[in-house]
């Protein structure tokens, strides 16, 4: 008696599964390696220079010290953004109309 193969099975499940994303993998991959392998030299030695600007900037950037995270104490003595504003309503007046009740 043969041996069961399980193979067969197993493969066409995954198959079946899994092909859109490979072959969406594939041609994804084609289109990147055909636009790359299109580039004349001056086309990408413009993109080297646009690739070391952007590495500079972002040096440039690193270079900013970092902002320092807030602990409890030093956010109660930080100074409001905006200074209180004033009342309109006064205590003193709701009280007496509080005692006529």
């Amino acid at each position: 008696m043969r041996k069961f193969d399980p193979w067969p099975v197993f493969f066409r499940r995954e198959w079946n599964r899994n092909w859109p994303f490979l072959f969406g993998f594939a041609i994804t991959g084609t289109i990147i390696t055909k636009f790359s392998l299109g580039l004349t030299e001056a086309q990408e030695a413009l993109s080297q220079d646009l690739l070391n600007e952007l590495e500079q900037k972002t040096e440039k950037a690193s270079q900013f010290p970092q902002r320092k995270k807030l602990d409890a104490q030093s956010f109660r003595e930080r100074q409001p953004l905006h200074p209180p504003t004033p009342s309109t309503k006064s205590t003193s007046v709701n009280k007496d109309k509080m005692a006529g009740f």
